[in-house]
């Protein structure tokens, strides 16, 4: 046992760094996480404490030394461990409290950690004089130096005792030596690794500036950062002014956009004022909420793609965007993209939704899509898709929400005391009111509504409920109840099923491999008549094309004709004029 601990009759052990009896603790059983009170760091299995106190100990942590003589640091007087309330480490130049060794003579303080630090000769120093720098490293007062003196990676100001190499004027903060010496999946160039190296001179990535000294390397494809870049905070950071994200390959800066400049965030596809994390390079625009609240990189097994893996991508103003889920044409999105079927893309809050409603015998369950104008028409009334649509992404088949078989014709608002009827809009009073516009109010919640889409009307009151007001129970309708999806009714309604040729939901294992095959090949199908399509489409482009330019080439033919014709006229006249004149000169010589 060191001479730093006494042992007690009842196990209990006292430490000169407390001033309480320590015990030993269980953490296992414990329900809380605790650290240990010298080096700081996590504490696991059975350690020595005081719970009144909060004070714990790791086991090797308890034989620190209580007085350090000629530290590297302060070597003209010796330092003791005292308990003191709060101080200035003069080695990393923290704000700390609790243990401490102190000088008595001229007040010099510092924490455990830095006092503890081993000398420049250790694992630490080694490293960086491999990877950074070929000599070796000693202690340095920057104070006592003539010029100022600054780190070489995060080029700030040294005020406290550093680690350098005079000659080549090289210095390391303390907290700067424990920088990663490599990188995996950096936001930057998150295909490959990036290796601390010391470079020459290289432009960095980032910022696109010239540079020269440490760098962060890719040496597979000669990627190079600058360390303030590859070591840039993240969105969660508080107080970061300057930011590495997973959405963008570029350093980002939080800027306040004014109310009336556009700023276009991908992530959510708003335009709206407020702070934003801003590319200046690439004019990239991200909400600090949506920097914040960040979805999955990946997605496996997607309902609307289970068969490959999704990645987060970023599409440009020049990158077309077609969402598979909703429809829509798009730029200037984040979404998720599969890179084995370049064709199957979704917006990122699309993604979000889960596919829940049957519709009649479809292989497949349907999606509700809110306040989305579709670019297409409604399987059963054949008319356009303003909002509230219902989709089967993999077999590109829509309908309303309205034209829904199960959907309810006739309900009942808990606030009204007559039923409201599904009724098509615009109604006479609203065009009697309002006349045609593109947008009425619902008089429940007096939201706009889209002028074509069906309400809910009680005649008796003359009053108009948007569908949204009673989304609730018009899903209940419609939507597929978990318990039953997995069974499918009787024996005979699974033979009536099996004989007509549709689909019943079962568990029987060749039964789900065969649906899940008639499914990928569904997917591949359809997949391949959307290239098709898309082909097709280029195809009649050069035929116009061709036709347009061959219709030029008659033009200018036509156009070739008749400047022929009017030359041999005016050559015809021509003669016929000077013919005499010429004639009469000869008679005359």
């Amino acid at each position: 046992m060191s001479t730093t601990v006494k042992t007690k009759e009842d196990g209990q052990i006292r430490h000169f760094t407390h001033r309480h009896p320590l015990q030993l603790v269980d953490l296992n059983k414990e329900q809380y996480e605790v650290c240990c009170s010298i080096c700081e760091k996590l504490c696991s299995d059975v350690v020595y404490g005081c719970r009144k106190c909060n004070f714990f100990l790791h086991h090797s942590c308890m034989d620190i030394p209580r007085v350090i003589n000629q530290h590297q640091f302060h070597p003209k007087h010796s330092l003791v461990l005292l308990t003191t309330t709060s101080y200035k480490c003069k080695g990393c130049d923290r704000h700390c409290s609790g243990l401490a060794y102190m000088c008595g003579t001229c007040k010099f303080r510092l924490d455990v950690k830095c006092a503890l630090l081993p000398t420049a000769d250790c694992e630490v120093a080694e490293w960086i004089q491999r990877f950074s720098h070929q000599h070796s490293l000693q202690l340095i007062d920057p104070n006592k130096e003539e010029d100022e003196v600054h780190c070489s990676i995060c080029r700030k100001l040294c005020s406290d005792f550093i680690y350098g190499c005079k000659k080549y004027n090289f210095f390391l903060h303390h907290s700067c030596m424990d920088i990663p010496r490599e990188i995996n999946q950096h936001p930057f160039h998150p295909h490959h690794s990036l290796v601390f190296l010391t470079k020459s001179s290289y432009k960095c990535k980032g910022c696109d500036k010239d540079c020269s000294g440490l760098a962060y390397k890719c040496q597979a494809c000669l990627f190079e950062l600058d360390i303030e870049c590859a070591l840039l905070p993240t969105a969660n950071c508080e107080g970061a002014k300057w930011i590495q994200h997973v959405y963008h390959h570029h350093p980002l800066e939080l800027c306040e956009i004014e109310d009336g400049h556009e700023a276009h965030c991908p992530a959510c596809r708003e335009n709206s004022p407020g702070p934003h994390f801003v590319c200046h390079r690439c004019n990239f625009f991200l909400h600090q909420s949506c920097a914040i609240d960040l979805l999955p990189q990946t997605i496996q097994d997607h309902p609307f793609h289970p068969n490959h893996c999704l990645k987060i991508k970023s599409y440009n103003k020049s990158e077309r965007f077609f969402c598979r889920a909703c429809g829509m044409d798009d730029f200037n999105v984040l979404g998720y993209c599969c890179e084995d079927c370049p064709d199957f893309k979704f917006h990122l809050d699309c993604s979000k939704l889960t596919p829940s409603i049957k519709y009649g015998n479809h292989w497949h369950l349907f999606t509700l899509f809110q306040k989305i104008s579709f670019p297409g028409f409604c399987l059963i009334c054949k008319d356009y898709c303003e909002s509230f649509f219902l989709r089967c992404v993999t077999c590109d088949i829509t309908l309303h929400l309205q034209c829904h078989p199960l959907a309810p014709k006739t309900l009942k608002h808990k606030h009204h005391r007559h039923p409201l009827t599904m009724t098509k809009s615009p109604l006479d009073s609203d065009l009697e009111y309002y006349g045609h516009r593109s947008e009425y109010y619902c008089d429940f919640c007096e939201l706009p509504r889209p002028a074509w889409d069906p309400v809910y009307y009680c005649k008796e009151c003359d009053l108009s409920a948007d569908i949204q007001c009673f989304i609730s129970q018009v899903l209940h309708s419609v939507t597929v109840d978990d318990q039953t999806s997995m069974t499918s009714g009787s024996g005979e309604d699974k033979d009536d099923n099996l004989k007509e040729g549709k689909s019943c939901s079962t568990t029987d294992p060749k039964v789900v491999k065969y649906e899940k095959e008639i499914a990928e090949l569904r997917s591949e199908l359809e997949h391949k008549e959307f290239k098709r399509k898309e082909l097709k489409a280029q195809v009649e482009a050069l035929q116009r094309e061709i036709e347009d330019r061959q219709n030029e080439v008659k033009e200018l033919s036509n156009g070739s004709s008749q400047l022929e014709k009017r030359i041999q006229k005016l050559e015809r006249a021509h003669l016929s004029y000077i013919g005499p004149m010429l004639a009469k000169s000869k008679f005359k010589a």
